[in-house]
């Protein structure tokens, strides 16, 4: 039995110098192309020396075709002049002036002087036709009117005032607009943005 046993230990241990040998020759093959490493060191070195901004200005181009620049003007609904006070005939109020008899949505934005001296070319000439956007989406055909161009204006002018006195403000058809109101709802002036040649107003504050 023991005989057996040597037998098949020496079996195994030929088996292992076998598969020692095999491993043996495995060891013995080496890289045939010695500048393979060279040259991924050298691609890498491509990717990591050219900085990411030279791809940049290309970008920035692509992104500016589809900027559009706008510009803002705030127009303030009450006045300074004798202290802070909305005029009860003019402005917002002027459905409330003398001389003849007025629809109760006759209204103008005062355009103070200042807006024309710091933007003169943000508004059109005077009695020049232009759309105002609304914020709900509806489209105000409307100019700047007056000597100065000094009154925002749509036409017909009592569709800017439907839309202030009674959807904004929540007045009563000749109902005064005060500064009281102003402070109550939380905003005293309008803002008008200029995009492409298109206007649009909103509430500011």
């Amino acid at each position: 039995m023991s005989n057996k046993i040597q037998a098949k230990g020496d079996a195994n241990r030929g088996e292992l110098v076998q598969e020692t040998d095999i491993f043996s020759d495995l060891e013995t093959i080496k890289p045939t192309d010695t500048n393979r490493s060279s040259s991924v060191n050298e691609t890498n070195s491509d990717y990591t020396q050219k900085p990411f901004e030279q791809d940049l200005p290309t970008l920035t181009l692509e992104l500016d075709s589809f900027y559009t620049p706008e510009e803002t003007v705030i127009l303030p609904l009450y006045s300074k002049i004798k202290g802070k006070h909305v005029p009860e005939r003019s402005g917002l109020n002027q459905w409330n002036a003398r001389g003849r008899a007025r629809h109760p949505d006759e209204v103008y934005i005062p355009i103070p002087a200042a807006v024309h001296k710091e933007s003169p070319t943000f508004f059109p000439e005077r009695d020049e036709p232009f759309d105002l956007n609304l914020p709900n989406g509806t489209k105000l055909s409307s100019k700047v009117c007056q000597q100065g161009r000094k009154a925002l204006m749509s036409d017909p002018n009592r569709a800017l005032g439907n839309w202030l006195l009674r959807s904004v403000f929540k007045l009563s058809e000749y109902e005064l607009l005060t500064l009281e109101h102003l402070t109550k709802i939380g905003f005293d002036s309008v803002r008008v943005t200029k995009r492409s040649n298109s206007y649009y107003i909103d509430i500011g504050e």
